[in-house]
Order: structure tokens, then sequence, then C-alpha cells
């Protein structure tokens, strides 16, 4: 469980290790789930990086009970799944008061963006949370507003940005 996925991730993007804990089915303890290795996409896009996506939710709070979300996410065919290349959890829920799809959930996206990438002005609307782990990269907002982000630095997207 301690080896990185060199074997699935596109050439020249940085290794990834995740660790997700549960609990022991007969002892109730805290224990480190076996997790698959990460699935990037394919094919890169031209211009920004490559993606995979580590964990995902379509609720807040996700449904821990029976490892559920783990579930979800481990599977080939759920809106969560690992292996779905879309950067955003699709909708799941409908408002029933509206009656329009609502979005939610947790959503957590290692990106590898090529030198001089730029991604478009987008809103999330999950929870993500961005920290730049190697290299520098800015965060600008439609305001025109932009900082630098660094080794060691996070954000938390709750408004129209993009990355560059």
């Amino acid at each position: 469980m301690d080896t990185l996925p060199t074997d699935h991730r596109p050439a020249g993007a940085q290794p990834v290790k995740r660790y997700i804990t549960g609990h022991d089915g007969t002892t109730g303890e805290s224990v480190y789930v076996d997790v698959p290795d990460l699935s990037y996409s394919p094919v890169p896009v031209p211009g920004f990086g490559t993606a995979a996506r580590s964990y995902a939710t379509t609720k807040l709070a996700p449904e821990l009970a029976n490892d559920e979300d783990l579930k979800a996410h481990f599977s080939d065919d759920s809106v969560t799944s690992q292996k779905r290349q879309e950067i955003i959890v699709p909708s799941t829920t409908t408002n029933p008061h509206t009656g329009e799809k609502e979005l939610g959930g947790a959503n957590v996206v290692n990106l590898d963006l090529e030198p001089g990438a730029v991604g478009h002005m987008h809103r999330t609307v999950s929870l993500d949370i961005s920290t730049c782990v190697m290299g520098s990269v800015y965060h600008e907002l439609d305001s025109g507003q932009k900082v630098l982000l660094q080794a060691g630095v996070s954000f938390i997207p709750r408004a129209m940005f993009k990355l560059e």
C-alpha cells in the first residue's frame, strides 16, 4: 500500500499518494482502506495538463455507513467514480422547491498543470479545497484580483476563478 502509482500516471505527471480511512468491520477500529491507484485522464488536456480524482461525494455529509461513499467512489459507473474524467461531480439531486438540479458534495482532484497552462473562468458547485504542492500557479478572480499560489498555499474556491 506504500507504493506510488507510477505505472498508472501519464509521463511527466507527478506521483500522488492518497490515504483514505475507514473502520474494521469486526473491531470497529480505524484502519487505512486499500485503495486502487489513481485513474488519470488517459490523454492530457492540451495546453492545460492532466487530472485524477482522489475522492468525491454527491452530498455533504457523505454517506459513510457501510462505506457507501467508498463503494460509489471505487465503482466503475457511479457519478463519483474515481475513473470519471469530469472535474465537477454531475448533479444527482433535484431541489424539491424549485425543481432544479442541485450540485454539491466534496471533490478532491489532483491536477498536474503543464507549464504556461491557462484554465477557464468557472465557479465550483461542490466543496473544493485546493493546495499547491509544488511549483507555482496564479489564482485569478473574475474581478481581476490575482494571487500567486506556491507550494504549501491553499485556497477554497467559493467564487468565479481560473488558474494560470
